[in-house]
């Protein structure tokens, strides 16, 4: 599948597709434009898409080298991903869940940057932004009672701090994280293709 203009895509979009975006999931439901899976490739040409969202999918993954590397052909050069999963520490938000296969940390990221070297991997990204959020969506979930008040407002104090550089992710993931663990992290990626075009296909 091929087509001109600004592309965006969601991938395991379900019923929640960004508007304007392109919804793909492996299986057929409302706002799904295209039935594939991100496990055995996409069907979009290469350097095709704009941007490309990552909403809760990279958990699901087979094999997350492999699928970082497809989502990278498909992006444009300087293309953005932006990816939400479960923190690592996360517990209940994430194994209650029996399709989930791993969590992420602030790091596992760090794998596809240009200057890791590595070479199993071929697809490279420049981090751009990433938040730690205490519950999913971030702290802005709240209700009126107090119990989940005062729960929202130590999300949103530990998100403010620990989110504040990512000397202080680390520092919450290390320390903070084992007492009072975060649900979620979000990373916002550019796709490079200069320096990966040296690499060897994975």
């Amino acid at each position: 599948m091929t087509s001109r203009g600004s592309i965006v895509l969601d991938l395991g979009c379900g019923t929640r597709k960004t508007p304007g975006a392109i919804g793909a999931d492996r299986v057929p439901a409302p706002g799904v434009d295209v039935v594939c899976d991100l496990n055995a490739g996409l069907p979009f040409a290469e350097a095709s898409v704009e941007k490309v969202i990552l909403n809760h999918v990279v958990e699901h993954l087979d094999d997350l080298t492999a699928a970082m590397h497809e989502v990278w052909r498909v992006c444009r050069p300087g293309g953005t991903v932006r990816i939400w999963t479960p923190h690592f520490s996360s517990g209940l938000a994430s194994w209650s869940d029996p399709t989930h296969k791993r969590t992420c940390t602030s790091r596992t990221f760090e794998y596809f940057q240009p200057q890791n070297n590595s070479h199993y991997v071929r697809a490279r990204f420049h981090i751009q932004a990433m938040r730690l959020h205490y519950k999913l969506g971030g702290a802005g979930q709240a209700s009126p009672r107090l119990r989940h008040w005062l729960d929202h407002q130590l999300g949103r104090l530990l998100e403010r701090w620990a989110n504040r550089n990512r000397i202080n992710i680390q520092r919450a993931e290390r320390f903070v994280s084992r007492l009072i663990p975060f649900e979620e992290l979000y990373v916002e990626l550019r796709a490079e293709k200069n320096s990966a075009a040296v690499c060897p296909q994975p």
